[in-house]
């Protein structure tokens, strides 16, 4: 009777024990989904670099986890899905972040390009303006220059259709010559007779010039 009361009273303990054993199984299980949700995130969200680390480790904790649980040791089962869990929120976290670098950079890439267009876009003004101003400069000139040859032709006109000049009157010139003739005085040996130098004087010489 005593052996028979022992082992109803096993019995009875096995048997009150079973909820709590069912209880941590569903736990580790439940983490274990948790944790393979998470996991599953991250390789949608395109993990890499750190957060593909990150992901890898998730992983291997999570296959931890389940080998645990299958070896009924459910408690280590849910401490390796928590951390599987943690380790996926930090890769999904770092893969966020990186995303939002990449976007910011992204953005300011955008902005210093919109800059670079809009400065290239007044450069380009700049050049036009000064091509026009340049043109209208060259046609200023063009036109001042046709004008100047236009002048020059009307000017030769005038000159082959100008009658000739009428001819020069006849120049006289008079010009007056000074020349004194001086006639040496005659002396003697016997008798000096003095006789006095005799001066001519000429003057007058007309030329005429007649134009051709």
């Amino acid at each position: 009777m005593r052996r028979i009361a022992l082992l109803t009273f096993s019995a009875v303990i096995a048997l009150s024990s079973l909820p709590a054993h069912a209880g941590e199984a569903e736990r580790a299980r439940q983490a274990i989904a948790e944790a393979q949700g998470k996991i599953d995130a991250g390789d949608k969200a395109g993990a890499n670099g750190d957060a593909a680390l990150l992901q890898t480790q998730a992983r291997d904790a999570l296959q931890s986890a389940k080998d645990r649980l299958n070896r009924g040791r459910k408690e280590e089962a849910i401490t390796d899905a928590h951390h599987a869990s943690e380790l996926a929120d930090r890769a999904i976290v770092v893969s966020q972040n990186r995303k939002v670098g990449e976007q910011r950079a992204e953005t300011r890439d955008a902005v210093a390009a919109a800059a670079a267009a809009q400065q290239n876009a007044a450069a380009a003004n700049n050049r036009a303006d000064a091509a026009q101003q340049q043109a209208m400069t060259a046609q200023q000139q063009a036109d001042a220059n046709a004008q100047a040859a236009a002048a020059a032709n009307a000017q030769a006109d005038a000159l082959r259709n100008a009658p000739p000049p009428p001819p020069a009157p006849a120049t006289t010139t008079v010009t007056t010559v000074d020349k004194r003739v001086v006639t040496p005085a005659h002396t003697t040996k016997r008798k000096v007779v003095h006789h006095p130098a005799t001066v001519t004087d000429k003057t007058t010489v007309t030329t005429t010039t007649t134009p051709n």
